[in-house]
């Protein structure tokens, strides 16, 4: 037991010193959805797809709740060629309402 506390203590720090030091997620994470409504017909497919409802049409646009977003990337699996997942992991918001971003149209 004392040789293992001795390994497991004697490694160090592990982590960084985020914020300060600048983090790059891994090539493989999926961090926020991006939508370009540029010849979007407005389809819903995306919507319909999404297991956590977490994007809705409305008449701006498209509008995508993160607060339940599990970003799952099935939405950008569906439509390919208006939604694809970006690399955005700083989600923070002061409010419910700042978690919902709105992609509008032109």
């Amino acid at each position: 037991m004392l040789e293992l506390l001795r390994r497991v203590l004697g490694k160090g720090c592990r982590t960084i010193r985020y914020p300060h030091e600048a983090f790059m997620p891994p090539s493989a994470s999926m961090g926020r959805p991006e939508v370009d409504l540029d010849g979007c017909d407005m389809c819903g497919r995306c919507a319909s797809a999404c297991p956590s409802s977490s994007l809705t049409l409305i008449d701006e646009g498209i509008q995508l709740d993160l607060s339940s977003c599990i970003f799952c990337g099935e939405c950008a699996r569906i439509c390919p060629d208006h939604i694809t997942m970006g690399k955005e992991f700083e989600l923070a918001a002061k409010s419910r309402d700042g978690l919902k971003v709105v992609f509008a149209r032109g």
